[in-house]
């Protein structure tokens, strides 16, 4: 029985290693798990602004738009990933509003 799966492994792994490359850029910044989901969502969707400019521009350049498409798979894998290890909105909502308020 043929794999349907086989022709998708070039592009696969492409893609995987872009995403590699970018995490491994940004490394300094921390661990995810740190940041919580709606701070991840809004880097998600700035990240598809950035796709955005990226296929606009004047002479697209192919690893660029690549490598912003690296960028959202990234942040969803990041969401779910923190999904996975028990986060949740209503928890992170829970926990902000017990913080202090410091302007009361």
């Amino acid at each position: 029985m043929k794999n349907h799966y086989e022709p998708l492994e070039d592009p696969f792994i492409f893609f995987i290693s872009r995403m590699r490359l970018k995490l491994s850029n940004n490394s300094h910044k921390g661990h995810w798990r740190n940041d919580n989901l709606m701070a991840l969502r809004q880097r998600l969707l700035e990240e598809l602004l950035e796709l955005d400019e990226a296929l606009g521009a004047v002479n697209p350049i192919a690893i660029n738009i690549a490598d912003e498409c690296a960028d959202i798979a990234n942040f969803a894998m990041m969401i779910a990933d923190n999904v996975r290890n028990g986060a949740t909105i209503l928890q992170e909502l829970k926990n902000d509003h017990s913080k202090p308020n410091p302007g009361n």
